[in-house]
């Protein structure tokens, strides 16, 4: 376990810089890389991308697909700042930005963006705040501390990539935080992060041998 190196600021970055940062580190001397929300993907879990269609791009043989559902998907980003805040209000962690993209120390493809950091007030022990919106059609995915899995495989990628102990969501989908308003937690597993890396691994070996 090592800390994470900084490859850059985000902010202020156009979408267009950012994604090409996404892809090949800011130098573009990363020939093929994973973010955070690429990994359900490879895993079969994803319900926006196939494996093979995110192969496809990486390979650059296919583009995105266009976004059927890009105003959803803005909202959600408006609505990051509203979940971090009832997050900090309800559990009084302190919770702050970071705007750096970072790389894994020993796995150079793996590079993460973090939606928030956070210190806890029991112990002033650092982690990784993941905001996230649905609609209440999704809410039941979030009953009882449930964490849809797509999200779960995101996290446990970011955790390991900052190499920190303790990641957390805090997903709203109302307008009341009493009622509308999960914050499950998850603590970094050696087992899930060594199985998440080794698939993560073969994934890179096969883009590299085509």
């Amino acid at each position: 376990m090592a800390a994470p190196i900084l490859l850059c600021d985000t902010a202020g970055m156009s979408n267009e810089r950012w994604l090409e940062c996404r892809m090949h580190g800011p130098k573009g001397n990363i020939p093929y890389t994973i973010g955070g929300s690429d990994v359900a993907a490879i895993f079969g879990v994803s319900p926006w991308t196939t494996p093979l269609e995110l192969w496809m791009i990486k390979k650059g043989r296919m583009k995105p697909p266009k976004k059927a559902n890009a105003d959803q998907l803005q909202m959600g980003h408006f609505l990051e700042p509203i979940a971090a805040y009832w997050y900090e209000q309800k559990t009084g962690n302190h919770v702050y930005e970071d705007t750096g993209l970072y790389q894994h120390a020993d796995h150079p493809y793996a590079l993460a963006n973090f939606d928030r950091r956070f210190e806890r007030a029991s112990d002033g022990e650092p982690g990784i705040l993941e905001c996230k919106s649905c609609t209440y059609h999704k809410a039941d995915s979030w009953a009882d501390d449930a964490i849809p899995l797509y999200y779960e495989f995101q996290l446990r990628f970011y955790l390991s990539v900052a190499d920190v102990q303790h990641g957390a969501f805090s997903c709203i989908w109302g307008n009341n935080p009493e009622n509308d308003l999960a914050m499950p937690e998850i603590e970094r597993d050696k087992g899930k992060e060594d199985m998440i890396f080794e698939r993560l691994d073969e994934w890179i070996w096969s883009l590299e041998n085509d």
